[in-house]
């Protein structure tokens, strides 16, 4: 069985934040694409921010890779946080356990969560 990618992005810089936009689905077989995309925005310094307006859907690997991501910018020098996320995702979310309101999260500190309403 061969695991294909159906996920794109794009990056653009808008005054003191880089932009990444998604659209497709946010896989497992795309999360490494997406990973190294954060990877490289988040060790620059500026805002990232995770325009999923155009994402159809997440899978758990996907979840977990964001907040990856958002634990990443929290040690580091860059703030992270998602934009125009869609209903049908964040209730794929929710249903996965990752809700601000009942996720039990170590790195959670101050409040600050993805997953917030």
């Amino acid at each position: 069985m061969e695991l294909t990618s159906d996920i794109e992005t794009r990056v653009e810089r808008s005054g003191e934040a880089h932009i990444v936009y998604v659209e497709g689905e946010i896989r497992l077989p795309g999360a490494g694409d997406l990973q190294r995309v954060l990877a490289t925005t988040l060790k620059v310094g500026r805002r990232v921010v995770l325009d999923l307006a155009g994402a159809t859907v997440i899978d758990l690997a996907g979840l977990q890779l964001l907040c990856s991501a958002h634990r990443t910018s929290r040690a580091g020098p860059s703030p992270f946080e998602l934009r125009a996320a869609p209903e049908r995702l964040r209730n794929t979310a929710r249903a996965a356990g990752f809700d601000a309101r009942t996720l039990v999260c170590p790195y959670r500190r101050d409040g600050a969560c993805l997953w917030k309403d």
